[in-house]
């Protein structure tokens, strides 16, 4: 019984862990927006909002969001950005 304890335990906090710097990305418009989330250690990652939609994205090392012109970085301390008239609030 121990081991399943042991094993539970590690499971929660490697899902915890795995939370830690994810942060939910809001449209907060009544329009789709495609932006841009281009991480520190990755490729650029090309996303459509509709109108009311959340995603989460992966902040933890860094990284740039883009919105045509408009560029807003996010961190591991980054936990919501909000698009509310084409721009971003965070």
């Amino acid at each position: 019984m121990t081991i399943n304890r042991m094993a539970l335990a590690l499971a929660v906090f490697g899902l915890m862990a795995a939370s830690a710097g994810a942060a939910t990305l809001t449209n907060s418009d009544h329009m789709i927006h495609r932006l841009t989330f281009k991480p520190s250690y990755g490729h650029a990652q090309h996303v459509a909002l509709k109108a009311g939609q959340k995603v989460r994205i992966n902040c933890s090392k860094g990284g740039e969001l883009w919105l045509g012109k408009e560029s807003e970085k996010c961190t591991v301390k980054t936990m919501t950005i909000d698009i509310k008239n084409g721009k971003f609030v965070i």
